[in-house]
C-alpha cells in the first residue's frame, strides 16, 4: 500500500518545483481577491465567491480546488470552501498576514522579472532592471499604486518580525533609536510601544514617508520624528542605535559599506548598528534565506549574506561585529559597535 503523501510532502518533488509557477500564481490571485477574507465569516460555494469578486465562478473553482491540495482552502461535500490551516495567513486580519506579501511577490510588475532570472544569472545583473530599463525603486518612485502594494507589503512582515526582535534584543540601553529606511514605521512604533523610555527616528525617502500613517497615527507619534533621508548621502545624526532592517540585502558590498559608515558617522559615542533580517546558514540545509537570495539576485544588486560575509563588511566599515542573534529560522540580529 502507498503511503498516502501531504501537500507539505508533495511541495518538495521534481514535478511541483517544475511547476512551481502554476502554485505560485494560484496564491497570488486568491491574495489579491481577498479570498481568505471572504471566508471568514463562514464557508461559501466558488459561486458566491465568484460573484463577490467579479470573476469566472468555474474558473475560480478549478484554482481553489488546486490549492486544497496544500490546505489553503478545504471543500465540503455541499462544495463550499472553508480556510485551510495554509490559508490562515493569508486572511488580512491574521497577525502574521502573508496576503499583502502573497500579491505583490506576483503581482504584474514583479511577475515579469521572474521570468528573466537566467538573464540575471548569464549577465550578472538584476533581471528587473534589464526588463524595465530602470531600477526596482526608480520604478517604485514614479509607480504609486505598485508601491503602495510593496510598502504593505513590508509593514505586514514588520509586525511580527517586530514581536521577534523585542522578545530578543535588549534595547534597554538605548535611548534614541534611528530606523534607517524603516518604511511606514511597522517595526518602529512596535518597539516605541515596548519601551515608552524610547524615542525615535523613522528615516527613508519622502515618497515613502507620506503613506507612514502606521507610526504618525499612533499613540506614540510624539515621541518619533520623521526624517526624509537618502541614506546614500547621510542619515540622521545623535542616535545610540541604527536599525537596519533588511536594508543591506538590497544593496551590493560597496553600498552597504556606504549607508554603514554614514550610520557610524551620524551615531553618538558609544553606539550601536543592528542589522535585522536573513543570516545564511550553511549549503545542503534548507534554508528560506537562500531563496530570497534569488529575490535578490533578480529584483536587486543585493544578495543575502553569511555570518562571516556580515563580520567582514562589519569591519571594513569600522564597526566590530559584537554578536549574532538567531531570532526565527534564517532571521537573526547582527549587532555591531564603533571599533
Amino acid at each position: 500500500m502507498k503511503e498516502e503523501r501531504t501537500g507539505a510532502s508533495i511541495a518538495g518533488s521534481l514535478p511541483y518545483m517544475i511547476w512551481g509557477q502554476a502554485i505560485n500564481q494560484a496564491v497570488y490571485i486568491v491574495a489579491r481577491l481577498r479570498i481568505a477574507d471572504l471566508l471568514e465569516s463562514g464557508p461559501k460555494t466558488a459561486e458566491v465567491l465568484a460573484e463577490r469578486t467579479g470573476v469566472d465562478p468555474v474558473y475560480l473553482g478549478r484554482v481553489l480546488r488546486a490549492l486544497t491540495g496544500f490546505d489553503v482552502f478545504r471543500e465540503d461535500e455541499d462544495r463550499r470552501f472553508h480556510i485551510g490551516s495554509m490559508g490562515e495567513r493569508l486572511t488580512s486580519s491574521h497577525p502574521q498576514s502573508l496576503r499583502a506579501m502573497a500579491e505583490m511577490n506576483s503581482s504584474p510588475f514583479l511577475w515579469g522579472a521572474w521570468g528573466r532570472m537566467f538573464d540575471a544569472v548569464k549577465n550578472g545583473a538584476p533581471a528587473f532592471d534589464q526588463l524595465h530599463g530602470e531600477s526596482l525603486f526608480d520604478y517604485l518612485a514614479r509607480s504609486p499604486e505598485d508601491a503602495a502594494l510593496f510598502n504593505e507589503a513590508m509593514s505586514s512582515r514588520s509586525l511580527p518580525e517586530g514581536t521577534k526582535l523585542l522578545e530578543e534584543y535588549d534595547f534597554g540601553s538605548a535611548t534614541r533609536v534611528i530606523d534607517v529606511g524603516g518604511g511606514h514605521g511597522a517595526l518602529l512604533k512596535t518597539i516605541l510601544e515596548a519601551h515608552p523610555h524610547l524615542t525615535g527616528v523613522l528615516a527613508d525617502l519622502e515618497v515613502v514617508l507620506d503613506g507612514a500613517d502606521i507610526i504618525r497615527k499612533s499613540a506614540v507619534a510624539d515621541r518619533c520624528e520623521l526624517v526624509v533621508t537618502d541614506f546614500f548621502k547621510e542619515v540622521p545624526a545623535g542616535g545610540d542605535l541604527y536599525l537596519l532592517k533588511e536594508i543591506l540585502h538590497d544593496w551590493n558590498d560597496e553600498q552597504c559599506l556606504t549607508i554603514l559608515r554614514n550610520c557610524r558617522k551620524a551615531m553618538r559615542e558609544g553606539g550601536r548598528v543592528v542589522h535585522i533580517g536573513a543570516v545564511l546558514g550553511p549549503s545542503n540545509v534548507p534554508d528560506m534565506g537562500k531563496w530570497t537570495d534569488l529575490t535578490m539576485l533578480t529584483f536587486l544588486p543585493g544578495r543575502e549574506r553569511t555570518e562571516a560575509e556580515f563580520e567582514a563588511l562589519y569591519q571594513a566599515a569600522g564597526f566590530e561585529m559584537t554578536r549574532v542573534l538567531r531570532i526565527a529560522g534564517n532571521w537573526g540580529i547582527v549587532e555591531g559597535t564603533v571599533t
